[in-house]
């Protein structure tokens, strides 16, 4: 096993190698733990009106309101031993949180299969985190926060100052960008004009956008392609498990679809094994 994990990262020790799997496993529970506490605020400011500080301030029951203490925010393990209960009012906290955290982890962990560049695994590990958290606003909610935004950006940015394996230059993540946010908001225009309805949201040309940033122009392409397809498997799916719905009457978000074909492209990039894709979806644009 630790043969596995030395090669999958750079020029570190068995010694390290285990400091490392400790420092990071803590980091992005820790980074998912606050991601978790983010998903709940952010519902806060955009779903009920309530004035909360979104990035401070000392986390609370979502019943009784109580300041939490230490012991009751370790990632995971606090969940698992309160039983996903509250300390003082022993009401259900929801099981948003402990999914974040490990969303979180296991990201970082999918990461390290793909690259062996450790603050690369870290960044993709903490992207995965964020889009799990859009993912979820977005299947409820129908809306990405554009706090979300600004860290997908931030991280590629990032990305792009310090990891020697992100092969992506400033102009080609414009370029990437700016076809993503083209291409779908000229589907949404078009749909509004046509249908007097929306085909997406602004939240998701946004989304698109970011993802062109991340993985470039020559990628983006299969971005918007794959998420469409997946938006499309989750309408057919919905109609199959539920013949009494009327589809056409459902909202059916679009940004769970594009947050995980950004996911798997950005791994893809992180591998390498970009090619094919470029080829197959006519070099990109």
């Amino acid at each position: 096993m630790s043969n596995f994990f030395l090669s999958r990262v750079q020029e570190i020790n068995t010694i390290d190698l285990y400091v490392y799997l400790g420092f990071a496993v803590v980091l992005m529970a820790a980074l998912g733990s606050f991601l978790g506490a983010l998903h709940y605020r952010l519902k806060c400011k955009y779903i009920d009106g309530k004035f909360v500080p979104v990035w401070s301030g000392r986390s609370q029951c979502t019943h009784c309101n109580k300041s939490l203490k230490p012991q009751h925010l370790i990632p995971i393990l606090s969940w698992i031993f309160q039983r996903g209960r509250c300390a003082y009012c022993h009401k259900s906290i929801s099981v948003n949180y402990i999914c974040i955290e490990l969303a979180t982890v296991g990201s970082w962990l999918l990461s390290m299969l793909v690259t062996d560049v450790i603050i690369t695994q870290l960044v993709i590990g903490f992207l995965g985190g964020i889009l799990c958290v859009l993912l979820l606003i977005d299947l409820r909610y129908l809306i990405i926060p554009d706090e979300l935004l600004w860290m997908i950006v931030s991280l590629s940015l990032i990305l792009m100052m310090i990891s020697p394996n992100w092969h992506n230059s400033l102009i080609s993540s414009a370029w990437g960008g700016g076809i993503g946010f083209a291409l779908t908001w000229s589907v949404r225009f078009i749909f509004l004009h046509r249908n007097g309805q929306e085909a997406m949201g602004l939240g998701d040309v946004k989304l698109m956008s970011c993802a062109g940033f991340w993985v470039g122009a020559s990628l983006i392409s299969w971005v918007i392609f794959f998420a469409a397809a997946m938006t499309l498997l989750g309408a057919g799916l919905l109609a199959l498990f539920r013949p009494g719905l009327h589809i056409k009457e459902v909202k059916i978000p679009f940004g769970p679809g594009i947050a995980v074909a950004f996911y798997m492209a950005v791994l893809l990039k992180a591998s390498g094994h970009d090619n094919l894709l470029k080829t197959l979806f006519f070099g990109g644009f």
